[in-house]
């Protein structure tokens, strides 16, 4: 049987001081977009010219891929498409092609830090680019050709809404909007940077944070996105606060408030300006 000892046994412990309430507003931004990889495929087409023919829907087939990695400014990977339908006329058109994202330019949609025209570190891809080699057949003619391509990113418009693939001669060889019926985004070593302002016990403090995140799973289709990382306060004017920990947390895209971007890409529908709602624990 366990006896518990005297209380005469332990040291006493000191009070402790009573809680000061803290409250902090954060405004910061992406000093540097790190690493992040892109897959994205699909999809049910909703418009298809070829060669400017365009196909009737109800006969149209497709399948694309891209999948890419970015580190900084440079992008690899590559992406593919396979097309077939039937014109308007009646006529039988094809396609397949692959392509190398290496061999192309990003098409940026935001460059870091923050307002850069010069000496950007890092960006988060609008259209993956690269030369294709395309394989054609419309009714008995069959030719094939390199024709340079874009890939809208569906971080440009998500929940599945239509993107873009097109050829970079203003469409002309080819242009195809397209749903996507998958798209996720890793990020690794995200940084961010801002200032830190509001009250300990109701007397005003300031100072400056840093974090680093990654999220393993920025899921486009669903608008949801899971992170971690590191956080730290700096340069605060109550030195007890300069402190560092971890966080995790939770993120979803909102679905109100959002903003047709759609002049970026050309085609109404094709681009929507939204947001973030995060929330999460810290230790």
């Amino acid at each position: 049987m366990f006896v518990p000892a005297p209380l005469s046994a332990h040291p006493q412990s000191q009070a402790q001081p009573p809680p000061q309430p803290l409250s902090l507003d954060m405004a910061g931004e992406i000093a540097n977009a790190g690493r992040h990889s892109y897959d994205s495929e699909g999809g049910q087409a909703l418009f298809v010219s070829v060669m400017g023919q365009v196909l009737n829907l109800t006969t149209t087939r497709l399948s694309y891929k891209v999948d890419a990695e970015e580190a900084g400014l440079k992008v690899t990977g590559d992406a593919s498409i396979s097309l077939s339908g039937q014109t308007t006329s009646g006529q039988n058109v094809s396609i397949r092609g692959s392509m190398s994202l290496s061999k192309g330019t990003p098409v940026p949609a935001e460059s870091f830090p923050v307002g850069c025209s010069t000496n950007c570190t890092s960006d988060i891809v609008a259209f993956y680019t690269g030369t294709a080699h395309l394989d054609f057949w419309v009714g008995n003619a069959h030719k094939q050709a390199w024709v340079p391509l874009s890939f809208e990113s569906a971080f440009l418009n998500p929940f599945g809404k239509p993107i873009i693939i097109a050829s970079l001669d203003n469409g002309t060889t080819l242009t195809v909007v397209t749903t996507y019926t998958s798209a996720n985004i890793r990020w690794a070593g995200v940084l961010i940077k801002g200032t830190l302002s509001g009250t300990l016990n109701g007397a005003p403090v300031t100072g400056q944070f840093g974090s680093t995140a990654n999220a393993k799973d920025e899921n486009l289709l669903a608008g949801t996105e899971t992170e971690s990382g590191a956080m730290v306060f700096s340069g605060m004017s109550v030195p007890s606060l300069d402190v560092s920990g971890t966080y995790n947390g939770t993120s979803i895209i909102p679905t109100t408030g959002t903003i047709d971007c759609s002049a970026l890409t050309g085609i109404p529908g094709t681009c929507t300006e939204t947001g973030f709602a995060s929330r999460g624990p810290s230790r």
